[in-house]
């Protein structure tokens, strides 16, 4: 729903769902069903006036199709007629196949940040980064590891075979990187790189950075056997 009360505006996130189901103000404690439509005033003095108050388009608030997917809420932002048809109709959002299986235990960690989701974008796109920037949080993390990144565009065929793309001029052969997960859907944007966890004389590509856009950013880890991943959806709230 909008984050607004058809009555005063007050922030609809500050109120919360009862046990009936609706939406309660924390203003005047008037309630919202899921299609945004006045179900409660406790100012009514009237069944009658309660009956013109509901009637009254003016005292809906605009609703927004939902799907749950993965753990997250995703939000068609259109309102108009037809929007619910429209949103049910749409593919489902772009979800590698690891983040839905893992999504139930593992859980996610939200934070707004206080710029443009394009300055977001160009800043987890850029793995040269992270050392300096994340200095001491990890392992490897740490200034002094800074390092040069080449970043190797990857070409997949139809069956997601990783097809043969060229190395850096002067260059030795690198080997492949940590493959997709069966079942994901091919990135707008794909990477090879160099691992940003390993010593600075390391720069084998043992990392992949995906972009599926408009808003999912991966990073695919090599470590041993073992292949894990960083999943940052950025959005504008």
């Amino acid at each position: 729903l909008d984050d607004a009360c058809s009555h005063r505006a007050a922030p609809l996130s500050e109120g919360r769902v009862e046990l009936d189901g609706h939406l309660h103000c924390a203003y005047h404690g008037w309630a919202f069903d899921g299609c945004g439509s006045c179900q409660r005033c406790p100012q009514a003095e009237t069944p009658a006036a309660l009956a013109t108050i509901r009637a009254s388009p003016r005292s809906s608030v605009r609703a927004y199709p939902t799907r749950v997917e993965g753990g997250l809420v995703f939000v068609w932002p259109d309102a108009e007629a037809g929007s619910a048809a429209r949103a049910a109709s749409a593919p489902p959002p772009v979800l590698p196949t690891e983040v839905l299986a893992a999504a139930e235990t593992k859980g996610w960690y939200v934070r707004d940040l206080p710029y443009s989701v394009d300055a977001l974008l160009e800043n987890v796109l850029d793995p040269s980064h992270l050392p300096v920037s994340h200095d001491g949080l990890a392992g490897l993390l740490k200034r002094a590891n800074a390092k040069p990144v080449p970043m190797v565009a990857i070409v997949e065929d139809e069956e997601g075979k990783t097809a043969a793309s060229k190395n850096p001029a002067g260059t030795a052969p690198l080997p492949p990187p940590p493959p997709h997960a069966p079942g994901t859907p091919r990135p707008t944007l794909d990477f090879r790189i160099a691992s940003v966890l390993a010593p600075v004389t390391d720069t084998r590509p043992l990392s992949r950075l995906s972009w599926w856009a408009p808003a999912l950013v991966r990073y695919r880890y090599a470590a041993g056997a073992t292949i894990f991943s960083t999943n940052l959806f950025c959005v504008p709230t």
